[in-house]
């Protein structure tokens, strides 16, 4: 029993003893993807993490959505999937899930009622929000042989307490899911990283200097 109980421990790895922090740049409208991998990239954690990386993933801002590209280097397969997390006032005191929290499902292809995206956050208390409709969710899959990349866009009216202006800092991680290549993190790996926002990267949205 006692090895069973160990199993379940998560391992600590070097990115657990820091504080993920980093800037969400500004754009008016949405960039175009040439230029989301250019400028938007978020930083590459996986050695911290102990993972291979097969994914780039770029993330910028507006009032009016959050944007995320994820550039894969290789063909998806039909299982793949990602999860991107936010928790719009980044309360980093709370150590449950909350009503600024959001997980949001993406599927490398539709499923048979033509949904790519849903909201699929599980709160463990009260506190809770109404979960987005997922025909609000935009999404978009290129693939140009090579590579595939999944575009992503999060209408503000989904992201319940999402006010760029009167709080410019939000709590993000994501989780990739690849059938050949493991799990691909940013700020967490926890097993149940869903549950514990406060081990999140804190994003400064920044409005200043670019803005494409």
């Amino acid at each position: 029993m006692t090895i069973d109980l160990l199993e379940e421990i998560n391992p600590i790895l070097p990115l657990d003893c820091f504080a993920v922090q980093c800037k969400l740049l500004y754009t008016k409208n949405q960039s175009s993807i040439k230029v989301m991998k250019k400028i938007f990239l978020l930083p590459d954690t996986s050695k911290l993490l102990h993972e291979i990386p097969f994914a780039e993933v770029a993330m910028a801002w507006n009032e009016q959505a959050i944007y995320c590209d994820i550039f894969f280097d290789r063909p998806l397969d039909p299982t793949d999937k990602i999860e991107l997390f936010f928790d719009t006032r980044d309360l980093k005191t709370v150590s449950f899930t909350h009503r600024f929290c959001h997980q949001f499902l993406i599927l490398s292809q539709q499923v048979s009622d033509e949904t790519f995206a849903k909201e699929i956050t599980a709160f463990r208390s009260e506190d809770v929000h109404p979960l987005c409709l997922a025909a609000a969710l935009q999404v978009d899959l290129q693939d140009n042989r090579r590579s595939y990349t999944i575009r992503v866009v999060i209408p503000a009216h989904c992201l319940h307490g999402y006010d760029p202006l009167q709080f410019s800092r939000i709590g993000i991680n994501y989780r990739l899911h690849s059938q050949e290549s493991g799990l691909q993190h940013f700020s967490s790996a926890y097993r149940l990283t869903e549950q514990h926002p406060r081990y999140w990267a804190s994003c400064e949205l920044i409005k200043g200097g670019i803005c494409i």
